[in-house]
This record gives structure tokens, sequence and C-alpha cells, in this order.
């Protein structure tokens, strides 16, 4: 996780990060949109991952959206696809399912 951070905090301005944090705060699903998804959604989550904490993030999404896939990267934190690259692309393909020719 340290090194995620500090690719984040070397890389961007104050300002940068300070805007990001507001525009995410301000723009955050509420509990009863989520309620309104109807497509089939896949949630992957690392049970790590310390600025989208698995039980605060993940998990309550998952029971908002209704017939929602909810996988857990065991000792995964918040950068899947750098650090389960593979692991990831394979459940995305899987959960997508076969391409139907038209």
């Amino acid at each position: 996780m340290d090194w995620w951070c500090r690719m984040f905090l070397d890389r961007c301005s104050i300002k940068v990060l300070s805007d990001l944090f507001q525009v995410n705060e301000r723009n955050r699903f509420s509990a009863s949109s989520f309620g309104t998804i109807r497509t089939p959604t896949l949630i992957l989550q690392g049970d790590i991952d310390k600025s989208a904490p698995l039980e605060l993030r993940g998990r309550p999404t998952h029971e908002l959206i209704a017939g929602s896939r909810f996988l857990v990267y065991e000792n995964a934190a918040h950068g899947l696809p750098y650090t389960h690259t593979d692991r990831m692309l394979a459940d995305i393909v899987e959960f997508g399912g076969p391409l139907q020719e038209s």
C-alpha cells in the first residue's frame, strides 16, 4: 500500500489531491442510487484496502446492488490492476461470459 500512496503523493500537487478528495466526497453514490442498478455488476476488492475498507465500501455496495457478484482478493490492497492483473482480468472475463456473435 505504501508504494501506491507514494505514487500519488510524489506525482501530484497538494492542490490536485485536495481537489480529488473534494470531488470524491461530493459525488459519492447514495444507498438509494445503488438500489436502482439493474445491470450485472461485478465488485472486486482487496481485503487490506486502507483507502476503501472492505466493510465500509465493498460489502455494503454488494448488499445494495441486487444480484451483484462480490469477489474479495486476499492480501490485496487498492491497486488490484497493478498487483493482481492476471486474476482480475480472468475474473472480469469469466463474469462477462463468452462473446456472442451477431
